[in-house]
């Protein structure tokens, strides 16, 4: 079974993204080795369940306003005081080698 996080583009770039935080979504970033990154939101309560049911570091399926992308989890920044997610990058275009593995899991 593939997880799914529906997301939407987004254009609120800087400091402008805590209209987006208190709303309930989360900004985030797709990376990948030969693309742009894209920046897109999704919903934190859906996030939040995916990586406490799966993990920090699953592949997920990204239905980003109709089209899926498969990614990785590769970071997610958390607010030290409040404990919220708040920044997700996600990584496309193939698997994390070891070096990018262990550099996200110290991360952690």
């Amino acid at each position: 079974m593939s997880i799914v996080l529906d997301c939407q583009n987004r254009v609120v770039t800087g400091h402008a993204v805590k209209t987006i935080r208190r709303l309930g979504l989360v900004p985030a970033v797709i990376y990948g080795d030969k693309t742009e990154p894209v920046h897109i939101q999704l919903n934190l309560n859906n996030f939040t369940k995916v990586v406490r049911d799966n993990g920090r570091y699953a592949d997920v399926d990204l239905n980003i306003d109709g089209k899926v992308t498969k990614a990785i989890i590769f970071d997610a920044d958390i607010d030290p005081v409040k404990g919220t997610i708040r920044h997700v990058d996600f990584k496309i275009g193939g698997k994390l080698n070891k070096k990018q593995l262990a550099k996200a899991k110290l991360a952690a």
